[in-house]
């Protein structure tokens, strides 16, 4: 429980400093967005901090992940998009918190290197009794060198790196479903994918 606990508290709050400075440009050019990005802003802190369950229902984690995207549409405008596709039977599924943030904040973090457009798509379903999720974008990719590392730091379950945020989320989701878990990353150029599967609940 410390353990997971700690995990969560990892994770990077590097784009709330990018959203406090969207809303300060907003405030004096467009009072209005800046007042609905407050809010969702607000929303988004408010499922974040609290932590009084372990688990959460995957619609709830969604409509997080939905705020998250609607913030950084904001912040990126045209040059980001996102498509949410999960099946009605997997959103009353329980699922560890934060399930599907961290993965999307990496992709855009690292995506628009060397693009102008990032697009974002996260699918789900359940199929032979397994929730399958996947979550794919059209950035840059990872490199190589840092793919092998990340894919060496969940094979041996220990991070002595900077890379936090999959991590985390493998490192998770690994405390709840241990080797039931199956956890793929797939990169190059033309972007990168994301495939969970653990079993349903």
């Amino acid at each position: 429980q410390a353990e997971k606990k700690q995990l969560i508290a990892q994770f990077n709050p590097h784009f709330l400093f990018n959203t406090l400075e969207t809303i300060r440009y907003l405030i004096l050019t467009k009072p209005t967005e800046a007042s609905d990005l407050i809010l969702k802003t607000t929303q988004l802190l408010r499922y974040s901090l609290h932590q009084a369950d372990e688990l959460v229902y995957l619609k709830h984690d969604l409509e997080y992940t939905r705020l998250y995207c609607e913030i950084q549409k904001t912040r990126f405008a045209e040059k980001f998009d996102y498509m949410l596709n999960l099946s009605d039977d997997t959103l009353n599924q329980r699922v560890p918190k934060l399930l599907l943030q961290p993965i999307i904040e990496n992709s855009i973090i690292h995506g628009f290197k060397q693009k102008n457009k990032l697009s974002v798509t996260i699918l789900g379903k359940i199929e032979s009794d397994r929730i399958k999720i996947s979550i794919s974008d059209n950035g840059h990719g990872i490199g190589l060198d840092k793919l092998e590392e990340i894919n060496r730091m969940i094979k041996e379950k220990t991070n002595n790196s900077n890379h936090q945020g999959i991590y985390n989320v493998y490192k998770r989701l690994y405390l709840v479903y241990e080797d039931e878990l199956e956890f793929d990353i797939q990169s190059n150029e033309n972007g990168t994918i994301f495939n969970v599967s653990f079993p349903r609940g």
